[in-house]
């Protein structure tokens, strides 16, 4: 005994104490089984033995298409560990499962399988009795209900049936019964009136509603329609045959002649026989006497309590009827056609006589001229009577249109109410230089006596195919139209380049076309560019016009504009350059002849005087064909002279004692603006003796006729220098008079100084003297 207890007690010391781990209990899923689109919260109650502390929690979840990660995915809440797995996690239907997770402290880890199932509810509905429903009768229909594809059966708990037609309420009050092939049958209210609605049927299970929709025919329990009608354009007494069909609830009905009335319009239709040898009855009417239109064929069948109409559109026939012919009264050949839109057409070819008749439905067509070389279409034209209401001819002949090149002139006119008119007309590309610019013109006011047009013609805005030589466009109201080119004028003048400000512009010129024939009654119009100047005239029989304008009065280069124009030629413009410029003139006045002897000084005075259009600057003066020494200048320049403005210049002529008497031709030279202006004048030197023996008088001045009287009027310059000049004439006649004794150095100083002290008078600018005065 004392063995086996010591055997015990070393078992007992060998054995290693038991090892603490953590636990998973009660873990556990909210909803268990989700539905499709719901999550579900997952918790577990997880604690460690040896009350070491749990570290962390969380779930790895397993499914169709997904394996998240571990993560810190579980809170600890109250006394669990709990996780939301939303439904975007589980959105497949299937078997899942959440592998939680456990660890403590010291990284021990215990784990649990928490599988769960994600459903899905949905739903079949099935006819359960006709195809058809009638108003106000019950309809069935069935609904099964499948969970994962399964078919829930009675007993499973589905409940809350609900039906709407239209999204209005319409289940009636009794529970539903189960029929394993057409599943749960509901029973509905149909609707008061026929139509084809949309039914709605669902039912709940375990919080799910599934549902479907369908949808119904509902019909009147007697059915009547017109199938067919054998025609639609009559006139009256024709017979038409119009097939019907009546039905009770599905079931052929036998129309007699007593349940029906057939009425044209207001008017009505004798039926002339009945017969049906099947499920249509064929009804032959008379079609009464109307005036062409369009009607409304009614047929009414009475069958008990039941009455219902139904009814076609019919039309009786229009007589077509008309004549087209040219201005001379020769047929037109062309076609007259009449089309539905978007279906069939009517169309009628002109005789030898240019005749046309027929007839048509009344109704609304596009009716139409087809001509070789023209195409009139006239749109939604309302054709309740067609009496010869359209006119068309052709005119051709050179220059029948002023201005246009034309193979000719086609004249359309409709007494018919229409929308607008499509027009193509043809031309000939050998009538026309430039294709390109072939255009469509129009005459507003046409004179088909007379052949021309009383008006302008004007340009429409049309499209050209220049490979079927073919102008299209579209129009309001009808009138004259031709295809062709406008001619072009051309102005043939003559412009100087350059006129003076004073001046007036003479222009003068003929106008032709393309053809080079004149043009009569062509807009001249001439217009200096950014100025106001401009003048208009109109050319005469021959083509001639002479205008004139006056040059403008600031000096430089001008742009002249030049047009001419008549419709519908194409207009002529040019433009030319003339330069204007002022004229330039100086006028110089002053004596012919001066008479001076030996010894004898004399100041004259000379007028230099603006005379042209403009004002002159830079002017230079000097004398030129006298000996060195007899004649000498007061000033040699004027700075600037206005236009009118005069300036004096004063040359004091000097003749030396002993001086041949004879005459010397010179002249006053006057330089502006690079042109010479000359005065000229003869300075006459007389024998000393001569002068001594003739009495003192007054010396006469020569002056050009009409300019100066006999003495020139002096003005302050030349009074200044006589005064000065005087004394010294006095001492130098007393040096004369004693030359003998004095010896001829004396008299060259006298000169000498004589000669400096006109020059420091004359020095002076005049404008300063002009100051001192």
């Amino acid at each position: 005994m004392k063995m086996l207890y010591l055997a015990l007690l070393v078992l007992a010391l060998s054995t290693p104490p038991a090892a603490a781990f953590p636990v998973i209990s009660g873990a556990s899923a909210d909803p268990p089984n989700p539905w499709l689109g719901q999550g579900t919260r997952i918790a577990a109650n997880c604690t460690d033995d040896a009350s070491l502390q749990i570290a962390r929690v969380y779930a790895i979840i397993n499914g169709p298409g997904i394996i998240t990660q571990p993560g810190d995915m579980m809170v600890f809440v109250g006394q669990e560990h709990v996780a939301d797995i939303d439904s975007s996690l589980i959105d497949r239907p299937g078997q899942y499962e959440a592998d939680i997770f456990c660890e403590n402290s010291a990284g021990e880890q215990d784990s649990m399988a928490l599988p769960f199932s994600v459903s899905v509810l949905t739903s079949r509905i099935t006819p359960a009795s006709q195809q058809k429903a009638y108003v106000n009768e019950p309809v069935e229909l069935g609904l099964f209900l499948f969970k994962d594809g399964a078919p829930l059966a009675p007993g499973s708990g589905i409940g809350a049936f609900d039906a709407r037609v239209n999204g209005q309420p319409a289940l009636q009050q009794q529970p539903a019964k189960y029929d394993t092939t057409k599943g749960w049958i509901l029973r509905l209210n149909a609707p008061a009136s026929a139509g084809v609605y949309t039914v709605e049927a669902s039912a709940e299970f375990s919080g799910q509603r599934a549902g479907n929709t369908t949808s119904i025919d509902v019909r009147q329990p007697v059915e009547f329609e017109i199938t067919a009608i054998d025609r639609t354009d009559v006139k009256p007494g024709d017979a038409i045959t119009i097939s019907m069909k009546a039905t009770d609830r599905g079931s052929i009905i036998q129309i007699g002649q007593q349940a029906l009335s057939i009425t044209i319009g207001s008017s009505a239709a004798d039926i002339l026989e009945v017969s049906q040898p099947g499920s249509v009855a064929s009804v032959k009417v008379a079609a009464p006497g109307l005036q062409p239109g369009s009607y409304d064929l009614s047929a009414r069948f009475d069958y008990g309590a039941f009455s219902k109409t139904e009814s076609r559109r019919i039309s009786y026939i229009v007589p077509v009827s008309g004549r087209l012919v040219d201005q001379d009264g020769n047929a037109v050949n062309a076609q007259i056609r009449f089309a539905i839109p978007g279906g069939g057409q009517y169309v009628f070819q002109t005789d030898s006589g240019g005749g046309y008749s027929g007839s048509v439905p009344a109704g609304r067509y596009d009716v139409s001229i087809l001509h070789e070389d023209a195409e009139v279409t006239l749109t939604d034209v309302d054709v309740d009577e067609f009496d010869d209401p359209l006119r068309f001819s052709y005119v051709t002949g050179e220059g029948i249109i002023p201005g246009i090149s034309s193979a000719g002139v086609f004249i359309i006119e409709a007494a018919l109410d229409y929308s607008e008119a499509e027009l193509k007309l043809e031309y000939d590309e050998k009538k026309v230089l430039d294709e390109a610019k072939t255009k469509a013109f129009r005459c507003p006011s046409w004179n088909s006596a007379k052949k021309l047009c009383n008006a302008a013609w004007e340009e429409a805005e049309a499209s050209v195919d220049t490979v079927k030589n073919r102008v299209s466009f579209t129009t309001a109201s009808l009138s004259a139209y031709a295809a062709g080119e406008r001619k072009g004028l051309d102005f043939q003048f003559k412009l100087r380049e350059q006129y003076s400000s004073s001046e007036v512009m003479q222009i003068q010129g003929l106008v032709l076309d393309d053809e080079v024939m004149p043009i009569a009654g062509a807009t001249v119009s001439v217009s200096v560019k950014g100025t106001q100047i401009t003048s208009i005239a109109t050319t005469d029989a021959e083509g001639l016009v002479e205008l004139e304008l006056p040059v403008p009065q600031d000096e430089g280069a001008y742009k002249v504009s030049i047009a001419a124009e008549k419709e519908p030629y194409l207009d002529f413009a040019a433009d030319g350059e003339i330069t204007v410029v002022k004229r330039r003139d100086i006028t110089i006045t002053g004596p012919d002849t001066i008479r001076l002897q030996g010894g004898e000084s004399s100041p004259e005075e000379f007028l230099v005087k603006n005379t042209g259009e403009a004002e002159m600057s830079g002017i230079k003066i000097s004398i030129s064909g006298l000996p060195k020494g007899l004649a000498a200048l007061t000033r040699v320049s004027i700075g600037s002279l206005p236009v009118g403005g005069e300036e004096a210049v004063g040359i004091i002529f000097t003749v030396p004692e002993g001086a041949e008497a004879t005459t010397h031709a010179g002249s006053l030279l006057v330089e502006a603006d690079g042109k010479k202006y000359e005065k000229l004048f003869a300075l006459t030197v007389t024998a000393e003796e001569a002068a001594k023996e003739q009495p003192p008088q007054a010396r006469a001045i020569d002056a050009p006729t009409g300019s100066l009287v006999a003495i020139s009027p002096l003005n302050a310059d030349i009074i200044y220098t006589a005064i000065a000049v005087i004394p010294i004439m006095g001492a130098a006649y007393l040096l004369r008079r004693r030359r003998v004794s004095a010896p001829s150095r004396g008299r060259q100083e006298i000169v000498s100084l004589l000669n400096e002290m006109r020059k420091e008078i004359y020095a002076e600018d005049p404008m300063e003297r002009k100051r001192k005065r």
